[in-house]
């Protein structure tokens, strides 16, 4: 498998197969690091022969099977057994204990939380091997087959909004310091398919390393503010309890804070509050919904602004036959760039967006790495904020973060530095880069200001010392 791995990768002068006995990833596990070289390679080929040297293979084996990671945090067969069916290992059904031995091949994709169907259907491939070898008999094999898989977590609330993020965070920090190639534009779906797969085997390998490789994470999450974030999320959202078969609020809402001064996030909220166990879905990353007229700042008026236009320039805000409506039948007529945004007008949107053309608006979130763009850039919908797929809180934040910092967009991170088992900080900041023109971020800044004092969102009241801006 060593030899062909070197074949192929030769070959297409790239990295992309591995090859790995137990032995070697049990060495590389417990010595080195997960670095994509052939130094390192070399070098675990030599540590697995020693090992096996002075181990049995079955002690490897038990070495392996009680280290290896099973996803949500849980390394080893005990901890996966507690940790999803609340019962020690030598209590599991054959059923169950096959079940979990379908996780550690890439633990994001099986993950029994969130992939529950993937690791059914891969449970019974494997109990369809242990029979045609005779490992199991007919009647185990059937019964297993059968078997419904039903997980049953501890009680405790283990992980929540921050946990979920800070560990994304840190495992994208590592695959970066390892130099992954992070991308976001694809010139057709192989190659985006193609992109996601070595994705998620660097991410599943990488967040094995986060949990193994002895780091000291340092963060911007400020708890008070989480606490208030959360809190008040909860509050917007008491009026409705209904919730679906798994005892989830169907109706949820996810929200992120980010230090503008800084760039670092310092609150993030992935749902309502339940005190579920185990891993919950962190919408504000992970949940791409349509962001509406949000998006107008980002794909319409900082770019028009851009190109040397100005705030108390002339638009007529009448009805316009194929296009959008504005909300209530507000028709002002002409009226200034600086109220149709106040009053959010969308058929002054439509326009501006026709004129600059919804490529080179878009252009500007494909710059801010929007992941979930598609086709989006070529319809016109896109200024009102009807995309396809859509765009996460986090994107969003990230996106009128740039504004505030007169354009400068950094992608949004609440990692301030990461302390390796040696002591060195390993955390490498991302650089800015200038979205938008200093003086149109500036202008789109104030801009917005009017919107919070005598727009759409004036009803809010907002006073105090602090200016708004949104």
């Amino acid at each position: 498998a060593i030899i062909r791995a070197v074949s192929i990768n030769f070959k297409t002068k790239s990295k992309a197969q591995g090859a790995s006995t137990i032995t070697q990833q049990v060495a590389r596990n417990i010595y080195l690091s997960q670095d994509v070289t052939w130094e390192r390679k070399i070098t675990e080929i030599f540590l697995s022969m020693e090992l096996e040297k002075r181990y049995t293979k079955d002690q490897i084996l038990e070495f392996y099977i009680n280290n290896i990671y099973f996803a949500n945090g849980l390394y080893g067969i005990e901890a996966a057994a507690q940790g999803y069916f609340n019962k020690a290992a030598g209590e599991l059904s054959i059923s169950q204990l096959v079940f979990l031995t379908t996780i550690p091949n890439n633990p994001s994709r099986y993950d029994p939380f969130e992939h529950l169907d993937r690791g059914v259907e891969r449970r019974d491939y494997i109990l369809g091997l242990l029979h045609d070898y005779g490992s199991i008999s007919d009647e185990e094999y059937q019964n297993a087959i059968a078997e419904e898989i039903v997980l049953s977590p501890p009680e405790a609330e283990k992980y929540d909004s921050v946990e979920t993020y800070v560990y994304y965070c840190a495992t994208r920090s590592l695959m970066k310091a390892a130099g992954f190639n992070f991308r976001y534009e694809f010139t057709d779906e192989d190659d985006e398919a193609a992109y996601k797969e070595l994705y998620d085997d660097w991410y599943s390998r990488y967040q094995r390393t986060l949990f193994t490789g002895g780091y000291r994470i340092y963060t911007a999450i400020d708890m008070d503010k989480q606490q208030l974030l959360m809190d008040s999320l909860d509050a917007a959202f008491a009026w409705n309890t209904e919730t679906n078969d798994e005892g989830v609020y169907k109706l949820q809402a996810s929200a992120v804070c980010i230090d503008n001064a800084a760039g670092y996030v310092t609150a993030i909220v992935g749902g309502r509050n339940q005190g579920l166990p185990g891993y919950t879905l962190n919408r504000a990353y992970q949940s791409f919904r349509q962001p509406g007229s949000a998006i107008k700042p980002l794909v319409v008026y900082a770019p028009y602004l851009g190109l040397g236009h100005n705030p108390d320039e002339l638009i007529d805000d009448s009805p316009m036959e194929g296009g959008p409506e504005n909300f209530e039948n507000r028709y002002p007529g002409e009226e200034t760039l600086q109220e149709a945004l106040a009053w959010s007008s969308n058929v002054a949107a439509w326009k501006l967006f026709e004129q600059i053309t919804p490529e080179y608006g878009m252009s500007f979130v494909k710059k801010m790495h929007f992941r979930k763009i598609g086709d989006d850039e070529h319809y016109m919908a896109a200024c009102l904020g009807g995309w396809s797929y859509g765009a996460s809180a986090l994107e969003m934040a990230g996106a009128y973060a740039a504004l505030s910092d007169r354009g400068q967009y950094r992608e949004p991170t609440c990692i301030i530095k990461m302390i390796n088992n040696q002591g060195e900080d390993i955390f490498e900041d991302y650089e800015s880069v200038q979205v938008y023109q200093e003086s149109s971020a500036v202008l789109m800044t104030d801009i917005l200001k009017g919107v919070v004092t005598k727009g759409t969102a004036a009803s809010m009241g907002w006073s105090g010392n602090i200016e708004a801006a949104g």
